[in-house]
């Protein structure tokens, strides 16, 4: 074998030995990798591919080195880092966007969540309201506007979180007794069915987060 075979050997592995600096480019993933060996296997081809190429290589083969060039070596070597670098920023890229577009998502859930429970807090206080007038026995009771006002609050429940909420905005259990001095049975019942919907509405709230 030509004493140059050695050499060229030496001088190729000091060029891919560059690559070793560069970790963070290359073989990060089995797709990079593989990519990586297509782009030099159709660089291979194409090189062995051209008119003449076959029976240099045959004379390399029997230990001709004089038609090795190092351009063969750099060729692939740029083409390699070139990619690396793209794939890269790429990566880079699309990881700063995911990035922003999961800061916009979170924004806009505690936007949302904001919304929601000012939302609770008027119905909250419109409830309050019609509960302080069921206390006043010389007017007929708010049926027409309690029933307005519990039918809007539990439209937007079952809009925001479904109708179990419905559910619990009915339901008195676990709630604490409260007594009353209201007499007149009408005036006693809306009181009691808006007490224990706005101690729900105070629950929502409270569960509600940003």
């Amino acid at each position: 074998m030509s004493r140059e075979a050695p050499y060229a050997w030496r001088v190729l592995w000091h060029h891919l030995s560059l690559l070793q600096c560069l970790p963070s480019l290359f073989f990060q993933s089995a797709e990079r990798l593989m990519t990586t060996l297509l782009v030099l296997a159709f660089y291979a081809f194409v090189v062995v591919a051209k008119s003449g190429m076959s029976h240099k290589l045959d004379r390399m083969a029997a230990g001709d080195w004089s038609d090795f060039r190092q351009v063969y070596v750099w060729v692939p070597i740029v083409l390699y880092m070139a990619w690396g670098l793209m794939k890269t920023n790429y990566d880079r890229y699309r990881s700063i966007e995911d990035k922003c577009a999961s800061l916009e998502v979170e924004k806009n859930n505690k936007r949302k969540g904001r919304d929601i429970r000012d939302r609770l807090g008027e119905f909250l206080v419109q409830g309050q309201n019609l509960r302080q007038r069921c206390m006043n026995e010389s007017e007929p009771p708010p049926k027409g506007e309690v029933d307005a006002w519990a039918e809007e609050t539990e439209n937007f429940l079952i809009s925001e979180y479904g109708t179990s909420y419905v559910a619990r905005f009915r339901d008195h259990a676990g709630l604490p007794m409260v007594a009353t001095s209201l007499t007149s049975g009408a005036h006693v019942n809306l009181w009691s069915g808006l007490h224990t919907r706005t101690a729900r509405l105070q629950q929502f709230i409270a569960e509600q987060k940003d």
